[in-house]
């Protein structure tokens, strides 16, 4: 197994270094969640040397869960004994865990705008995928950052993280990430 990931709370893709052997990469019985759980399907992905696990039920969200593979054979026959991964799926926030704490826009002449975000909650959560929109001109940006929000934390999001820790002499540990933003009104919105 070359990498394993979940990519959403009922999937887990696995990559493999070979081509697979069809009964034993499709059999759910060679993949094992602990504790006791199996996969309610097994699917091909773009190729034949990845593999999706699909569960009818949610994975277990902010809490690290053990995958085991077994008994899965490439082309030539040769077979994993056992592999085991450690995973975790961070689920997106629900009402009143992400606090939008900062939006500065026009901060300077050839600035960049950023925003501020807070996990207000009591669980890790997922910020991939958050959309940040301006409705009165139209513009949306997509926040594309896996690494997980832990509780109390905040983050910032600009398209110029340097020129934002320069200018307001930040420490090294803030947690800036560099994003696309959409344009903010200067009034209104």
């Amino acid at each position: 197994i070359t990498s394993s990931r979940v990519v959403n709370p009922f999937t887990v893709a696995l990559d493999f270094s070979e081509v697979l052997d069809e009964i034993s990469a499709l059999d759910k019985n060679n993949y094992y969640i602990n504790p006791a759980r199996l996969p309610d399907s097994v699917y091909w992905g773009q190729s034949h040397n990845k593999v999706f696990l699909h569960f009818a039920n949610s994975l277990p969200a902010s809490v690290p869960f053990e995958l085991t593979v077994s008994g899965i054979k490439d082309l030539s026959g040769n077979s994993i004994t056992s592999h085991t991964s450690i995973l975790e799926y961070y689920r997106a926030p629900m009402m009143g865990e992400l606090v939008l704490t900062e939006i500065l826009f026009d901060p300077y002449v050839n600035h960049d705008d950023f925003i501020e975000v807070y996990n207000a909650g009591s669980v890790s959560i997922s910020l991939d995928s958050l959309l940040v929109s301006n409705p009165l001109n139209g513009q949306k940006q997509w926040i594309n950052d896996p690494t997980p929000l832990h509780p109390g934390a905040y983050r910032a999001y600009t398209p110029n993280a340097d020129q934002l820790r320069h200018t307001y002499a930040t420490t090294a540990a803030a947690n800036i990430r560099v994003n696309a933003l959409p344009a903010f009104n200067n009034d209104k919105g």
